[in-house]
């Protein structure tokens, strides 16, 4: 008995629910011209890892570090725009 090619050849199924997202991300998209939280990270990752003088071994740190600083001041600018109004 020959088996069912047609069967293995049928594409997947597609999800047409949008993707589930991280925790981490804001409820609200971010106006087109601003950065993203994650360009953000980034960046401030980055000049953490030229501020310790470009030592290798400290990625991890300077990443979660960098998250820090950025939601601390992302909180702070979202506060500041919500006590203007």
């Amino acid at each position: 008995m020959k088996p069912n090619r047609s069967a293995a050849k049928a594409a997947p199924r597609r999800s047409t629910s949008p993707a589930p997202t991280s925790a981490a991300e804001p409820a609200t998209a971010a106006p087109a011209d601003l950065p993203s939280r994650d360009a953000l990270v980034r960046e401030a990752a980055y000049a953490l890892y030229e501020r310790r003088g470009c030592v290798y071994g400290h990625e991890l740190e300077d990443w979660l570090a960098a998250e820090a600083q950025v939601d601390a001041e992302l909180a702070a600018t979202a506060a500041a725009r919500n006590a203007a109004h």
